[in-house]
This record gives C-alpha cells, sequence and structure tokens, in this order.
C-alpha cells in the first residue's frame, strides 16, 4: 500500500499546442495543483517542498505523485504547482 497524503482539492491540468517550427511537432505539458487552507497541511506539503521530496497527493479516487515547486500565498489558503510524475484514477 503506498502512503499518500489527503488533499481537499486537486487539479491535473492538460495543455498541448503549436510550436515556432513546425519540425518540432508542438508541445505538450501535464501539471497538477493543490491548494491548503489547512495549517498542519501547509506545513506537510513545505516540508515536502523543501526537501524536494516526492509526494503522493489523493483527492478522492485522483492520486498523483511528483514534486512540489512554485509556492504562492492566496487570499484563500497556500497554492503549490505539482510537477507531475504519475497519475492514477481509481479506488486506494
Amino acid at each position: 500500500m503506498s502512503r499518500f497524503t489527503l488533499v481537499p482539492t486537486l487539479r491535473v491540468h492538460a495543455a498541448s499546442g503549436p510550436t515556432l517550427y513546425p519540425d518540432e511537432g508542438g508541445f505538450s505539458a501535464v501539471w497538477g495543483e493543490v491548494e491548503s487552507a489547512d495549517p498542519g497541511l501547509t506545513e506537510s506539503l513545505d516540508l515536502s517542498m523543501q526537501g524536494a521530496s516526492v509526494v503522493t497527493l489523493r483527492c478522492g479516487v485522483l492520486e498523483t505523485t511528483g514534486t512540489l515547486e512554485n509556492r504562492q500565498v492566496t487570499p484563500s489558503g497556500v497554492f503549490y504547482r505539482l510537477k507531475l510524475q504519475g497519475l492514477r484514477y481509481g479506488p486506494p
């Protein structure tokens, strides 16, 4: 069984498009976003980010694995971008 951090909201984004040179074949990117208003969760995410640790985040049936980066404080909490290494959808 893998160890994961349960988060209240987890978003995954995918984008693709053309590049300047047609021979390059375009680009694609996939990343995650998590926001925390809970001080305990924020502290845990901060420690993982500082240590550049690979984290597994779970929200409902969505599970992502990667490293946290780009911490920003927002009016609703602390926002992190997740550099995805893995993505799974399904029950634990």
